[in-house]
C-alpha cells in the first residue's frame, strides 16, 4: 500500500504534458485519469454532455474513472428494494449503467454525462475486477464536437433520429 493509504493503481495519473496523447490497451489498467481538454457543456436537445476543446486521435484514452456499484446490501434487507424504486423513480436513473446482470453502476467523473449516439465517436471497456470505464476515441474527434457512446439499452428515441421540431426544448411552429 502507497503512502496516504492509496494502493499504487488507483493513483490519479496527469500527464506532465497537458494535451500529450495517450492510449489504452484491451487488458492494461490504467490510473483514474481524466483527458484535460475535456468540457462539460449543456447540449441542445440532451442536456449535459461531453465536448473536446483539443482534438483526439483514434484509440487515444479520454478518461478511466472508478464506478459506484449498486448492488443490494444485506443490512438494508427488505428497505433495498424501496430504495432501488425510488433511485430509478429519479434523476439518478438517467446515469446508471448495466455493469453486470446483478449490478447497476454509478460512473464518477465525467462517465455519466457521456451522450448515447447510434454512430458514436467514443467507446466504452467495462473492468469489472477493479470496477473501472474506460472511455476511448473509436475515431478521430475534432476539436469542439461532442463525445458519445452507444448506450448498451437504449430506453428513449435517439435525437439524431427525432425531427427537430418534437426535440426536447425545440419550439413548434405556433407555438
Amino acid at each position: 500500500m502507497a503512502p496516504g493509504g492509496k494502493r499504487p493503481e488507483d493513483k490519479v495519473e496527469m500527464s506532465d504534458t497537458p494535451m500529450e496523447p495517450r492510449f489504452y490497451r484491451d487488458g492494461e489498467l490504467p490510473g483514474y485519469y481524466i483527458f484535460p481538454g475535456l468540457q462539460v457543456v449543456e447540449i441542445e436537445g440532451k442536456g449535459l454532455g461531453v465536448t473536446t476543446a483539443v482534438g483526439l486521435l483514434p484509440g487515444q484514452l479520454i478518461e478511466c474513472c472508478p464506478v459506484l456499484l449498486l448492488a443490494p446490501e444485506k443490512k438494508l434487507g427488505k428497505d433495498w428494494a424501496r430504495l432501488h424504486r425510488v433511485m430509478l423513480e429519479t434523476v439518478f436513473s438517467d446515469y446508471i449503467f448495466g455493469w453486470t446482470p446483478k449490478y447497476g453502476a454509478v460512473a464518477l467523473g465525467y462517465g455519466g454525462l457521456y451522450n448515447h449516439s447510434s454512430h458514436p465517436n467514443a467507446e466504452t471497456h467495462r473492468i469489472t475486477k477493479s470496477r473501472r470505464m474506460v472511455f476511448t476515441a473509436k475515431e478521430a474527434i475534432p476539436a469542439g464536437t461532442e463525445i458519445t457512446i452507444a448506450y448498451r439499452t437504449v430506453w428513449f428515441r435517439p435525437v439524431e433520429e427525432v425531427p427537430d421540431d418534437q426535440q426536447r426544448g425545440s419550439r413548434r411552429p405556433g407555438a
